[in-house]
């Protein structure tokens, strides 16, 4: 259950990554922040997708799948 946890928590990271920055937040010393941060975008984005869990199960499956497959092309 864990891995499972973990690997949620990963693919939302890298969609909110993927989508990058949308808001930022300014303060008066000028220093800057997200406003909200890629974890959260991601989160709304992995929630869109993903109904229960055979169907983030094959997610992850396509997702491997075409990661994969260019890799193990040239292997004899």
């Amino acid at each position: 259950m864990v891995a499972i946890v973990v690997m949620a928590y990963v693919l939302s990271v890298q969609q909110g990554i993927s989508q990058g920055v949308k808001k930022l937040k300014i303060y008066k010393d000028k220093s800057k922040n997200l406003t909200i941060s890629f974890f959260r975008q991601g989160l709304s984005l992995v929630k869109a997708k993903i109904w229960n869990l055979k169907r983030f199960i094959k997610w992850v499956e396509c997702i491997l799948k075409d990661d994969l497959q260019g890799k193990w092309l040239y292997v004899q």
